[in-house]
């Protein structure tokens, strides 16, 4: 018995000797296997970041690339239309105020500047529209107005015509098929033209 019993201590020590060798063992495999866990999230946080740092280098270059785009387009039909950019862009603005589209501003401007070149011109019926309205399409100094300096001045005088379908004609006259759209933007004078502006 007193040897079953040794035995018995013996077997349970070694188990217990194998059993704190198998810990250890499990818990050097659990750091190596966190610390290569830890390697591989480094790894992929490195990886996201390089990414999104050339996505938004990306997005940064194609945004400048837009703007230029959109500053040489721009500055291409305010030439077209005889204004400066920033008056194209102020009236562009102050059209979708009253519901006109930039497309049915920029008709309207286009239009206005062959208006004001064929009175230049000698065109009478075209001098006529804006003498109705007491405007003058040269400066104190003989120059001719551009289109965007005569819109102001056009609003006040619209106020002085008697009727709608009088004011109507001339906007239509001065401004082609998108004249009648402007009446909202012009009927507050100059005053409200260019606060819209501003």
């Amino acid at each position: 018995m007193a040897t079953k019993l040794g035995s018995l201590l013996i077997e349970l020590g070694l188990d217990s000797a194998k059993f704190r060798s198998g810990t250890r063992k499990a818990q050097r495999e659990m750091s190596t296997f966190q610390r290569g866990m830890s390697g591989s999230a480094n790894l992929v946080k490195g990886a996201l970041a390089g990414m999104v740092a050339a996505l938004s280098v990306d997005m940064f270059a194609t945004a400048i690339k837009n703007g230029l785009e959109y500053a040489s387009s721009l500055g291409e039909v305010a030439q077209q239309l005889g204004v400066t950019t920033d008056t194209l862009q102020e009236y562009r603005y102050a059209a979708t105020q009253v519901g006109l589209t930039q497309d049915e501003m920029d008709n309207s401007l286009a239009k206005l500047t062959r208006t004001i070149g064929q009175a230049a011109n000698g065109g009478k019926a075209q001098a006529a529209a804006f003498d109705r309205l007491g405007v003058s399409i040269r400066d104190a100094g003989g120059n001719i107005k551009d289109a965007g300096t005569l819109i102001p001045e056009i609003a006040d005088g619209l106020k002085t015509l008697g009727s709608d379908a009088q004011r109507a004609a001339t906007l239509t006259e001065l401004f082609g098929r998108a004249g009648q759209k402007l009446a909202p933007l012009l009927s507050g004078g100059s005053t409200e033209v260019n606060n819209l502006r501003d």
